[in-house]
C-alpha cells in the first residue's frame, strides 16, 4: 500500500511539474521573469519556511543542532538548483517548454536516479542499492531508456532550428539553448542530493519522539541489533536488560546519546 501511494504521489508530483510552465501560453504583458520570480519566491521560501514552522515544534532550535558542514553542503546543493531554476526559464523562451521540459527531465532524474546508488548518501539512502544489484540493473536500463529519449528529442530540436532558419523565424540558434538545458538538467538534480547527502542529520534532529508512537531502537555496537518499541504514555520505552528510558519529547539525534550498556550504544528514530 505504501509503494502504491508513492507512486502515485510521485506521478502527481510528474504531473503537476509538466504542467506548470503552460502559464507562459497566456502571459502577454509581462516576461518571464516576473513570473518566474513570483513563482520561486513563493516555492523556495514562502512555502517551506510556512510548512517548517507550522509543522515542525521548536524548528528554529532543532535546526540549531544540526552541524554546520550539513547545513552547508545542502545549501550548496540548493544554490545549484536554484540556478538549473533560472536556466530552466531560460531555455522555455529559447528553446520552448516542450524540448526543454524532455531534455531537463530525462538528464536529471537520470543523474539524480544512479548518483546516490554509486556515492552512498546518508540515513536511509545508506542502504541504497549497487549498481550491480538487481535493482540497479532495472535502473540502469530505464536511464539508457530515458537517455536515448533525450537524445531524439536533441535531434528534433536540430532538425526545428533548421527549418525556422530557412524561413527566418528565428535568429537564435539550438546549440546554445541545448548547452543551457544540458546544464539545467544535470543541476535539477541537486536538490534531491540535498536530501540524500544531508538527511540524516536534519530528519534526526527535526523528528520529535511522543507518547504512544512506535520508535526504533538500535544498539550500534557491537551486535547491530534493531527493534521497535512502543513509547508509553509516560514518555519511556523498555528495554531488556536495560530498563525503562525516558524519550517522549526529545529528538532522535538527542536520543543517540543516550547512556552505553553491556551491549554497546542505543539509538533511536521515529517511525
Amino acid at each position: 500500500m505504501e509503494a502504491l501511494l508513492g507512486v502515485l504521489v510521485v506521478a502527481a508530483g510528474g504531473l503537476i511539474m509538466g504542467s506548470g510552465a503552460w502559464p507562459f501560453k497566456l502571459m502577454r504583458t509581462y516576461q518571464f521573469e516576473h513570473w518566474w520570480f513570483i513563482g520561486m519566491a513563493v516555492g523556495l521560501v514562502v512555502m517551506p519556511w510556512t510548512i517548517t514552522l507550522a509543522g515542525c515544534p521548536h524548528a528554529l532550535q532543532s535546526l540549531s543542532r544540526v552541524p554546520l558542514t550539513a547545513i552547508l553542503l545542502g545549501n550548496l546543493f540548493a544554490i545549484g538548483w536554484g540556478i538549473a531554476n533560472v536556466l530552466c526559464g531560460l531555455c522555455y523562451v529559447r528553446i520552448g517548454v516542450a524540448l526543454t521540459g524532455a531534455i531537463l527531465a530525462g538528464l536529471g532524474v537520470s543523474v539524480g536516479a544512479i548518483t546516490p546508488m554509486v556515492f552512498k548518501g546518508s540515513g536511509l539512502f545508506k542502504n541504497a542499492p549497487d549498481l550491480s544489484s538487481p535493482a540497479g540493473v532495472t535502473v540502469c536500463a530505464a536511464v539508457v531508456l530515458m537517455l536515448a529519449g533525450v537524445a531524439v528529442a536533441s535531434l528534433a530540436g536540430f532538425g526545428r532550428d533548421r527549418e525556422l532558419k530557412k524561413s527566418e523565424e528565428t535568429a537564435g540558434g539550438f546549440l546554445a539553448g541545448l548547452l543551457m538545458t544540458v546544464a539545467a538538467g544535470i543541476l535539477s538534480a541537486f536538490m534531491a542530493f540535498a536530501f540524500v547527502y544531508s538527511q540524516d542529520p536534519i530528519v534526526a534532529n527535526l523528528s520529535i519522539i511522543h507518547p504512544a508512537t512506535t520508535i526504533t531502537v538500535t544498539v550500534a555496537e557491537p551486535d547491530g541489533l534493531s527493534n521497535e518499541y512502543l513509547v508509553g504514555g509516560d514518555g519511556t520505552i523498555a528495554i531488556p536488560d536495560i530498563g525503562p528510558i525516558a524519550v517522549a519529547g526529545t529528538s532522535a539525534a538527542m536520543r543517540r546519546d543516550l547512556p552505553t550498556c553491556a551491549s554497546g550504544q542505543v539509538a533511536g528514530s521515529q517511525t
